[in-house]
């Protein structure tokens, strides 16, 4: 959280043409001292890397896009047990790893239809009976607040070291 909430400063480590691909981003990557140590002692030197910081975007957008999705095709179902429909919408938050992106509740809808207690033709004297159905679906929203404190940590990553040259961007040449 400190990161989020203090902006600390990078250093830019390493800025060159990616090897791999000239026309792609290029390898970029900033440091920054952690003022704290390990339990063991060790430095924690933060690294980022822009090429990371796409790609961890990329994903959370995509996990994101996927439970939207599967929403989307829970709410076509009709689920008659409010335990089975919260039991899968859980299932869906957990597989997709979202479940501190969504806000939701869960709905139950009421259809009434009459149905002919006996067969044959209606008459003036037939008689009907009521059938209730209920039909469970879901409202959600997205938490912004969440997903942009989960992008503040896009491309970041401890790098543990015994080093003990004094500039931090030194350790990843």
């Amino acid at each position: 959280d400190w990161i989020a909430e203090n902006n600390p400063v990078w250093i830019e480590a390493i800025n060159e043409p990616n090897p791999r691909n000239k026309n792609s981003t290029p390898r970029v990557y900033q440091v920054f001292e952690s003022a704290t140590l390990t339990t063991e002692g060790y430095r924690i030197v933060w690294v980022k890397s822009v090429q990371k910081q796409l790609d961890d975007a990329s994903r959370r957008l995509g996990r994101i896009q996927r439970t939207e999705d599967d929403f989307a095709a829970l709410n076509k179902k009709e689920y008659q047990s409010e335990e089975k429909f919260l039991s899968d919408v859980k299932g869906i938050l957990q597989t997709n790893r979202t479940k501190h992106f969504f806000e939701y509740k869960i709905v139950a809808t009421v259809e009434e239809t009459t149905k002919q207690m006996h067969p044959g033709r209606p008459t003036a004297d037939t008689s009907y009976r009521m059938i209730r159905k209920t039909i469970y679906t879901i409202e959600y929203s997205l938490i912004a607040d969440q997903i942009k404190h989960d992008a503040c940590y896009d491309g970041v990553f401890p790098l543990i070291t015994n080093g003990k040259c004094s500039a931090p961007e030194v350790l990843l040449m």
